[in-house]
């Protein structure tokens, strides 16, 4: 399928530069001729999307968009994202905000600059040069939507530099205004964008920004709730706002505005949920590898081009999964669970790891219908099991080996607390007493492509490097490691041949003795064996585009069609209006993380609540970069919610401040203003 190609955008750039050595160099004369090309245009145009790898394909995009209450520290005990839970240790210098800024406010310069030059290219007619402008328009609105949430009332700019040139002096707008302006971007990209287009993979579309509008209403609606709440929140910098001619919107009349658009979506008919049937639910088979290129659920995305790797970057793609993924360097290891197979990634790369309320508050604390019948994973048969398959659909929490077979020591099995006299006696042989040893299942890419059609991408068409292996999950034997999302009994975890830890018993009715990753409070296992253990996000990477245990090519979905039935859902409690519609698309989103055998049991307990539905969107949208943005507009960005059990293990006390960033330095820097400016009190 054809991507959106920066190689036009590099061929602009080279063409800015080539002027003739006799001549004077004139960068606005330059674009001048450009932009006025259909060429040079919509590489401008290209260049709008470029700067969402930084948000959506690399490490810095977490900590702004997706931290808060469902992850915590990768690290085992300390480390260099400790301070991404909350903003206790953020300053103006810090680099991930810095990075997010820039990319934002680059986007919107590109944008600024193809609205101004949309009447000077004369080789595209009227109608078609309103679709293509249409898409820096959409991406405006988008970026300023990010822009207002992450640092509250900033510099709202809609000239290009090519018009005013740089400016020596910023000011503020409200939030009000930024919101003003954002929506009005959305609303003209979503009267004159195509509701598709074609094989252009990864461009805006009208419903994608029917998507936007709905997502910028219902966030929109916290500005009253925070200004009653809070009214010195939004900024000590309020001498330099002004708000004229800004509209003021209730709670309930912006929550009318998002249904609308959320109803638009969903009627559209343009996109639809995988169907649940006995076998699998629609869930299951959204996050299957084959459906990640040509996803019926995806609304807008980041297009990763598999094929020539025509991306920022090149090849170098879809290193955010990395980041989530448990550091298999360390005791998973010596099971023989290694980093030489790509499914699981590179080991050192851990950043974050789910968080003890994310994996019992959110997620159903119990095996799933597939664990229960096996001794390999569970003995218990007896045992409540859970109907919702989104744990298992999210996580790797089965890790297989990667290698024919592996022997692990008797020294390691001692040190895990196995029950070393069982070991003895089952394993023992002649000349390797302190052995014993764990069968794999793997595939090289010949093996493959020969024998798994289909099953990766990079390995049928030879691009794969013959020194990767994938460890294929059916065979039972292979299971080198196990970290499920609920207890399990210390004797149970002790005659396991692998590795195996959960969580702790809350209540106590389980003795997990020391096999346990997390502990009762939520912090890392007091057992130094267990630390580094933790399931691992896959939801991202699913197996077909991976192309290495680094890089993977499959597209980041930004925006899916379960998000918009749950902000559905959640604006029929804010306005108090069509609440039967919204409590529909709640259960709509139950059912589809179920099989169809268990739809009554799934929809057990459902409510139309904010609390239920803030958990529902942990269980839907961890680890796609909107939780942020749903503490902040649910009001949860509180000491009250952030302090509670299992959601802050740090112990840090919350601070008003962390409801927007801090000012960059750099930012700070360049202006003629900087402490009328001010820095978001950091």
């Amino acid at each position: 399928m054809k991507k959106i190609s920066y190689l036009a955008i590099a061929a602009l750039l080279s063409s800015l530069s080539a002027c003739d050595i006799d001549e004077e160099y004139k960068t606005q004369l330059d674009q001048d001729v450009v932009y006025t090309t259909a060429a040079g245009f919509d590489g401008l145009i290209n260049a709008c999307y470029e700067n969402m790898y930084y948000m959506y394909g690399k490490e810095d995009g977490i900590p702004m968009m997706e931290m808060g209450d469902l992850w915590q520290n990768g690290s085992a005990t300390s480390g260099n994202w400790k301070e991404c839970v909350n903003n206790l240790d953020w300053n103006t210098e810090t680099g991930v905000n810095r990075v997010i800024w820039n990319a934002l406010y680059a986007t919107i310069a590109y944008c600024n600059t193809a609205i101004y030059y949309q009447n000077e290219c004369l080789e595209y007619d009227a109608t078609a040069m309103k679709a293509k402008v249409a898409e820096a328009y959409f991406m405006r609105g988008f970026s300023y939507f990010h822009v207002v949430e992450q640092w509250g009332g900033v510099t709202l700019t809609t000239t290009s530099m090519a018009e005013e040139g740089a400016r020596e002096y910023a000011y503020r707008s409200t939030e009000e205004e930024i919101y003003d302006q954002l929506i009005s971007d959305l609303m003209v990209a979503y009267q004159y964008l195509p509701v598709t287009q074609g094989q252009e993979h990864g461009r805006a579309t009208k419903y994608a920004a029917a998507a936007m509008l709905c997502k910028a209403w219902i966030q929109r609606s916290r500005l009253e709730r925070d200004f009653a709440e809070n009214p010195d929140g939004r900024s000590k910098w309020a001498s330099v706002i002004t708000n004229e001619g800004s509209v003021k919107y209730s709670t309930s009349q912006c929550a009318d505005s998002a249904f609308k658009y959320a109803q638009i979506v969903i009627n559209s008919g343009r996109f639809q949920l995988y169907p649940s049937d006995e076998t699998s639910s629609g869930s299951t088979k959204e996050w299957l590898g084959d459906n990640n290129k040509d996803n019926s659920e995806f609304i807008f995305l980041e297009a990763i081009d598999h094929e020539n790797g025509y991306n920022p970057e090149g090849w170098n793609r879809g290193r955010t999964r990395q980041y989530y993924l448990m550091n298999i360097g360390t005791m998973a290891s010596n099971f023989g669970v290694q980093s030489d197979g790509i499914r699981y990634g590179r080991a050192n790369t851990t950043r974050v790891r789910p968080t003890l309320y994310l994996l019992y508050d959110c997620f159903d604390p119990k095996p799933s219908e597939t664990d229960v019948p096996s001794t390999v994973y569970c003995d218990d048969k007896n045992r409540e099991w859970t109907a919702d398959t989104r744990f298992d659909d999210s996580f790797y929490y089965k890790y297989f080996i990667s290698s024919g077979s592996f022997p692990v020591p008797y020294s390691i099995l001692r040190a895990c607390g196995k029950d070393t006299t069982y070991f003895w006696d089952a394993y023992q042989t002649s000349g390797y007493e302190s052995r014993y040893t764990i069968t794999g299942n793997i595939a090289s890419p010949d093996q493959l492509k020969a024998n798994y059609a289909g099953y990766n991408y990079f390995a049928d068409n030879g691009s794969m490097a013959s020194t990767e292996v994938i460890e294929l999950e059916n065979r039972p034997a292979a299971l080198g490691c196990y970290t499920p999302n609920f207890a399990v009994d210390s004797a149970w975890c002790a005659r396991k041949k692998y590795l195996v830890a959960g969580l702790p018993s809350l209540d106590g009715s389980i003795n997990t003795g020391i096999f346990a990753y997390l502990q009762n409070n939520g912090s890392v296992a007091e057992d130094a064996n267990y630390r580094s253990l933790a399931p691992s996000l896959k939801k991202l990477s699913p197996l077909k585009y991976l192309m290495t245990n680094q890089q993977s090519l499959n597209d980041f979905p930004i925006i899916r069609l379960t998000d918009i039935y749950l902000l559905a859902a959640e604006a029929s409690i804010l306005s108090g209006n069509n609440k039967g519609e919204g409590l529909e698309y709640l259960k709509t989103v139950r059912r589809h993380a179920a099989k169809s055998t268990n739809e009554a049991k799934i929809l057990e307990g459902v409510e139309l609540t904010i609390d239920y539905l803030a958990k529902e969107r942990a269980r839907e949208l961890c680890g796609e970069n909107w939780r942020w943005y749903d503490l902040k507009r649910m009001g949860l960005l509180t000491a009250e919610y952030l302090n509670a059990p299992r959601r802050n293990i740090y112990g840090q006390p919350y601070q008003t401040k962390w409801r927007v960033r801090p000012i960059p330095q750099q930012m700070l820097d360049q202006i003629a203003n900087p402490e009328e400016y001010g820095n978001n009190g950091y």
